[in-house]
């Protein structure tokens, strides 16, 4: 929702919805037979695309063959396009290293970034242990008992040391502190 006389950026978006693998959903053509429920689907991302935006919605649209995807309403309606680089088998020194992508700006510029990965619980500190517990006829065919995973004290997550991470450098450089999102306008 934009602040009519604010300085700064815009606020975050309140709702991204991603859809991957969308060159599945756009072929083989929309219509064909077994595929009847494609075209809402798309005909739905591409108004959350075309009207999203004043709403705080935004659409994140992922595909493995552009080649597919190319002619359609996302795609000449895109903002911002990221490209992946596919890593080169062997990899040599002057390739690029795994993560790397390029992202393209609607007025032609090009920025090239390395992304990364962000699992969840580190393996080393999982507890989805086996547990051994009486079992009841009534239980019988149940999946087995497992301990229950505390979010606190089990060991840290990916997110959760990138989270502190990203804290540590804000404290580091004195970052002011974002506000909350606005409410919506009644």
């Amino acid at each position: 929702v934009p602040r009519s006389g604010a300085a700064g950026p815009s606020p975050l978006p309140r709702l991204v919805v991603l859809a991957d693998d969308f060159d599945a959903l756009v072929a083989p053509a929309l219509g064909s037979p077994g595929r009847p429920a494609a075209g809402s689907v798309v005909r739905a991302l591409e108004a959350v695309a075309r009207d999203g935006g004043r709403l705080g919605v935004h659409l994140v649209a992922t595909s493995a063959r552009p080649d597919r995807t190319e002619d359609t309403e996302l795609a000449r309606g895109a903002r911002l396009r990221i490209v992946l680089d596919a890593p080169v088998l062997p990899p040599s020194p002057d390739e690029p290293a795994p993560g790397r992508g390029r992202l393209g700006h609607p007025d032609g510029r090009v920025t090239p970034f390395q992304g990364g990965r962000v699992t969840g619980r580190i393996p080393r500190t999982a507890t989805l242990r086996p547990t051994v517990v009486p079992l009841e006829w009534e239980r019988m065919g149940d999946p087995p008992t497992r301990r229950p995973v505390r979010e606190l004290g089990n060991g840290p997550t990916d997110l959760a040391l990138l989270a502190s991470a990203l804290e540590r450098a804000a404290r580091s450089v004195n970052a002011e502190r974002l506000p909350a999102l606005v409410p919506f306008p009644a």
